[in-house]
């Protein structure tokens, strides 16, 4: 736009019409193909990339088990037909939800389709454990053991299930046998991972949530063949009978050691796990304490010592789970946190928009001032701006996945609201300093005639401002600069949506998929622990 004048008649602007109304549609379509972009990538990932069942299966393992069971019930009759068979997969995840009445039938029922996985026929006899069918879940567990991959949990769990069919006087040999055959392996002891899906990210908080739940089903029957030896043992020794209890007590002693893994092959321990190792390590040692003098046995002080460990490490354990619950609170707000500060400035930028479309619609004019070309000001704020707001947006992501947490956490809101403050006084102001800088007068003014101060000399009529058409002027170009705002917003928030799933293959939306830092935590607290009873040993 280029000033033309003359001797006593306002300014004449001609503009480029047609390059600004492109540029407003090119900057339009720029911001539809974003958002375009954004939810087909979604869409696609989420329906289109799988055929419909494992796309329902996919579905089912983020919802409620109430609102998965419907869905895995339709997956499986589907697959079912009059000729196919189901998978065991999509059976045993709707067994994972069915109801508490149909829970062991369709176990059995994936468990007829595939009984040769290992995984799926040990959960199986978990549940058969829980129901009270021991004898079934031995067997369970022996086919367990011998399928592949080689696993020593199986061969602990059937001495589980034996001791809890035991009656309370028997016979003890055959339940130290099979421990003592467990114990003298080399094979790995490999925990049940939980259904998953190649494409969801395994360190959420609903995948290790599936995993404290797994190994809570597997404790139970290791702590409760624990607690029916030593309560055996303790009785035999309060009554002065020493027998083979020490030998017996070390090789319990052994279980939970191996329980604890940190062996090549191994898989990783959930603090569940350990705990229960933890457990049965000080059951066996309190109890081979009190058989010491029985035995003439000169080994109370290593006892002790081992002991003293015991204690620390279920302390550690016991104040890592207390502070859980807090800790998954503060990693949620973490998360949300994003989408709180995204909602306000959505809510400020947009409102704005709408309050200068009605300034505008209520003066008048305006209507081609809007291809007025910007001021320097009037670019760099808003690329600066959304910059610098992608900038926080990938650093408040990238402390919630590496599990970081600080003061610092408190200094981004304050920054993001400074920068969005700035854009917007920029908004506000922009449109006087432009209009003015460009030395704009609208030739449709009205004209004030003004006196002359001698009649020689006439005064040509002046040019002013209506307050009407000062209101469409500036309407429009605050129009114009919040049209940016909502744009760039857009593109930004699209953006970070998409390189948030390229990089953690999980939508920021999608809470229940996203890493609390607990997984980070548990695992540094395992490790320490093992390594802290490997140089004790």
């Amino acid at each position: 736009m280029k000033a033309e004048t003359g001797k006593g008649t306002a300014p004449q602007f001609t503009c480029d019409y047609v390059r600004a109304r492109r540029t407003r549609r090119s900057f339009r379509l720029l911001v539809a193909l974003a958002v375009a972009l954004t939810i087909t990538l979604w869409f696609a990932e989420g329906y289109l990339r799988y055929d419909r069942s494992e796309t329902q299966y996919r579905m089912s393992l983020t919802l409620h088990p109430a609102q998965a069971r419907p869905i895995l019930r339709t997956v499986v009759h589907r697959e079912t037909g009059p000729v196919n068979v189901p998978p065991s997969l999509y059976l045993e995840a709707l067994a994972q939800v069915e109801e508490p009445d149909h829970i062991l039938e369709t176990y059995d029922r994936a468990y007829q389709v595939n009984p040769r996985n290992a995984s799926l026929v040990t959960n199986y006899g978990s549940k058969l454990y829980a129901d009270g069918q021991y004898d079934e879940a031995r067997e369970r567990f022996r086919e367990a053991g011998l399928n592949p991959p080689a696993n020593v949990l199986p061969r602990y769990l059937e001495a589980a299930a034996l001791a809890a069919a035991l009656e309370p006087k028997a016979e003890l040999n055959d339940l130290i046998a099979l421990l003592t055959r467990a114990n003298s392996s080399e094979d790995p002891i490999l925990f049940p991972e939980p259904l998953w899906h190649v494409s969801l990210p395994q360190r959420g908080l609903l995948y290790n949530k599936k995993r404290r739940e797994i190994a809570d089903e597997i404790s139970a029957p290791l702590l409760y063949c624990c607690n029916f030896i030593t309560s055996r043992a303790r009785q035999d020794l309060q009554e002065g009978a020493l027998m083979d209890w020490p030998e017996w007590l070390e090789k319990l002693h052994y279980m939970g050691v191996r329980l604890m893994g940190g062996k090549e092959g191994d898989s990783r321990p959930t603090l569940i796990q350990m705990k229960t190792a933890l457990q049965i390590q000080h059951q066996a040692l309190v109890l081979r304490e009190m058989s010491a003098p029985l035995a003439g046995d000169e080994q109370p002080a290593e006892i002790a010592a081992e002991l003293t460990r015991i204690h620390e490490a279920l302390a550690k354990v016991e104040d890592f789970e207390e502070g859980r619950g807090a800790v998954v609170a503060q990693y949620r707000k973490n998360a949300i946190r994003p989408w709180g500060l995204l909602l306000k400035t959505a809510l400020v930028f947009f409102l704005l928009y709408f309050v200068s479309y009605l300034i505008h619609k209520i003066g008048s004019g305006g209507k081609y001032i809007r291809a007025l070309p910007h001021k320097a000001v009037g670019v760099l704020v808003p690329w600066f701006g959304f910059a610098a707001l992608f900038v926080l947006l990938v650093t408040m992501s990238a402390r919630h996945s590496l599990g970081m947490m600080g003061s610092f956490d408190t200094v981004i809101p304050l920054l993001w609201y400074v920068l969005s403050a700035l854009m917007i006084i920029t908004g506000l102001l922009y449109p006087i300093f432009q209009v003015r800088g460009m030395g704009y007068m609208d030739m449709s003014f009205e004209k004030k005639e003004t006196a002359p101060d001698d009649d020689d000399d006439p005064q040509p009529p002046a040019a002013v401002m209506t307050l009407r058409r000062y209101l469409g002027v500036y309407g429009c170009l605050l129009r114009r600069y919040m049209g940016i705002l909502c744009g760039g917003f857009l593109v930004v928030l699209c953006m970070w949506c998409v390189c948030y799933y390229l990089v953690l293959h999980a939508y920021p939306f999608q809470l229940e998929l996203l890493s609390t830092g607990l997984s980070k935590d548990s695992a540094a607290l395992v490790s320490t622990l093992q390594g802290y009873f490997i140089s004790a040993r």
